[in-house]
C-alpha cells in the first residue's frame, strides 16, 4: 500500500514553486499506479496522509480523483495541529500505525515533502529508536508498529528555483533510508532498485511523465525559474 501527502506532494499548493498551483506533478500518479501495483498481481491501496481537517475530506477525495489519483482514501489531521509541523506530523504517524495494523500482511511506501514535518514522520516511521515528543500523546505500542520498506521525500522549491535540502542533508537522510526526489522518474528508479516495482512499472513512469512534462503551461515565472 502507498501512503502518499497531497499539498506539495502530489500537487503543488503551500511552499513548492517548481510547478503551476494545483496541477498534479508529472509522473505522480503513473508511480502510485505502479508502486501499489508492486511486483505481484495484487493491488494495495493508495492511501493519503493529510494534515487538512476532516471537514475537508470530501473535498479532498473530489480533487484527488479529478487529478487521477487511482481510488483515494483520504486520512485527515485536525486544525489544532496546525500550531506546528511536528503535531502535524505527530498525527500522520497515528493515521499511518492505525490503519497499517488492520492491514498487516500489505507492504507500505511513504511519500511526502519537505516543507511540513514529513521528513521528521519519515524518520519515525523508519527507526524504532527515533520519537518526536508531541508522539507520545498518542501511546502508540512500539512492538506493534509497521514500518515502510521505503521514504521518499519531494523536495520543495522557492520561487527562486532554490531547493530547500542541501545536497549534504540529502546525503545524510539517505543513509537513514528516506530519499529526497525532485522528479517522480527518481522515486521509480529507486523503487526498482529496492525491489518494489518492475522494469516495466519504470519505463511506464518515464514515459508518463516526459509526456505530461511536454504538456505542462508554465504560468508563473518562478515556476519557469524553477524547472
Amino acid at each position: 500500500k502507498v501512503m502518499c501527502d497531497i499539498d506539495d506532494t502530489f500537487l503543488p499548493s503551500l511552499s513548492d514553486c517548481s510547478f503551476p498551483m494545483f496541477t498534479a506533478y508529472p509522473g505522480v500518479v503513473a508511480t502510485l499506479h505502479v508502486l501499489r501495483a508492486g511486483t505481484s498481481p495484487h493491488l494495495g491501496d493508495v492511501v493519503f496522509l493529510s494534515a487538512r481537517p476532516r471537514a475537508m475530506r470530501a473535498q479532498a477525495v473530489r480533487q484527488l480523483s479529478a487529478k487521477g489519483a487511482p481510488n483515494p482514501i483520504v486520512l485527515t489531521g485536525h486544525v489544532k495541529d496546525w500550531v506546528s509541523h511536528r503535531r502535524m506530523a505527530a498525527r500522520k504517524f497515528r493515521n499511518f500505525q492505525r490503519y497499517s495494523l488492520c492491514f498487516p500482511e500489505f507492504r507500505y511506501v511513504w511519500i511526502g515533502d519537505s516543507g511540513q514535518g514529513d521528513i521528521e514522520l519519515a524518520v519515525n516511521m523508519l527507526s524504532p529508536s527515533a520519537e518526536l515528543t508531541e508522539f507520545r500523546r498518542y501511546d502508540i505500542d512500539r512492538a506493534r508498529r509497521v514500518r515502510p520498506e521505503a521514504a521518499f521525500i519531494h523536495d520543495v522549491v522557492d520561487r527562486y528555483g532554490r531547493a530547500k535540502t542541501s545536497a549534504r542533508d540529502r546525503a545524510a537522510l539517505a543513509r537513514q533510508g528516506i530519499h529526497i526526489f525532485d522528479s517522480y522518474v527518481e522515486v521509480a528508479a529507486r523503487a526498482l532498485a529496492m525491489g518494489l516495482t518492475t522494469p516495466d512499472g519504470l519505463h511506464y513512469v518515464v514515459a508518463e511523465t516526459r509526456r505530461l512534462l511536454g504538456a505542462t503551461v508554465f504560468d508563473r515565472v518562478e515556476s519557469v525559474a524553477a524547472r
